[in-house]
This record gives C-alpha cells, structure tokens and sequence, in this order.
C-alpha cells in the first residue's frame, strides 16, 4: 500500500488529526531550530517522519512537541553512518519533547515514527543514522 505524503517539512509545521497515517517528508537544513508540533493525543492517531535530506548545519534541530496533555514515551536507536557504533535513548513518560540535533550529521533515510495508543501519551520510535557520536543527535526533553 502506498501512503500519501502530508506534507514537506522544511520549517516550522503543525500536524493535525487529518494527517495521520500519512508520512511526512523532512527537508531540513537550516541553523535554526523548528517545531513540529503534534495534535492533541487521540488512540490511533499515527505519523511516519522520513528525512529525505542530510541535515548536517550544526546548529539545526527538529524538535518534536508533544503538547502539554501528555507525555512523548518511547526508544529511539542512532546508528552511526559507518557502522561502528550505536546507541539508544529511551523515556518511560517524564518528557514533552523529542529532539533529533545536527551535530553530528543526521542522514538522509533517517526514521520516526510518533503514535497514540492509549489516548493520552505519544510513543516514538525509529532509527537515525548520524555521524561520530551518533547517540548525540536524539533526546528527550522536558523543556
């Protein structure tokens, strides 16, 4: 099954319900940080993110807003586009926020996905594949 592309991002953007299960296309590459912000949690609502560009500035960051209903959950494995090393970052619930940062290099092919199963808290996951230090470019936030 092919699935539609919602959007392009290339800036700030807000999804709404209407979006999901669409996958959304990132195209950012700028020094500056941008907000994707995610509808209010609702059980089954569900958005794919795919990089289909290198984000190598430095000073570039996707921060994705889970609102202040509920928490952003989940576990989020950066690999290193070498293949010599690998980690995870996970968070049972604390966290508002999921930041993907571009230093080091976040590749193209990168993956996330954010989904609502209990109504009330989102869950991402995926794999991003980055430069040196890979496990750098992804984290939880609370603020």
């Amino acid at each position: 099954m092919q699935k539609q592309v919602a959007t392009t991002i290339t800036g700030d953007t807000t999804l709404t319900a209407a979006d999901s299960g669409k996958m959304v296309a990132i195209n950012y590459d700028t020094a500056a940080t941008i907000t994707v912000t995610l509808p209010t949690p609702a059980s089954g609502l569900a958005f794919d993110f795919v990089f289909v560009a290198d984000m190598t500035a430095n000073t570039a960051k996707i921060r994705f807003d889970g609102l202040e209903t509920g928490a952003m959950t989940g576990v989020v494995i950066a690999m290193e586009d070498d293949g010599t090393g690998q980690g995870a970052k996970a968070d049972g619930g604390g966290d508002r926020y999921f930041d993907v940062d571009g230093n080091p290099d976040v590749r193209a092919a990168s993956k996330l996905r954010c989904e609502c199963a209990d109504g009330s808290n989102w869950t991402i996951t995926g794999i991003v594949i980055a430069g040196s230090t890979a496990k750098d470019s992804i984290g939880f936030a609370s603020s």
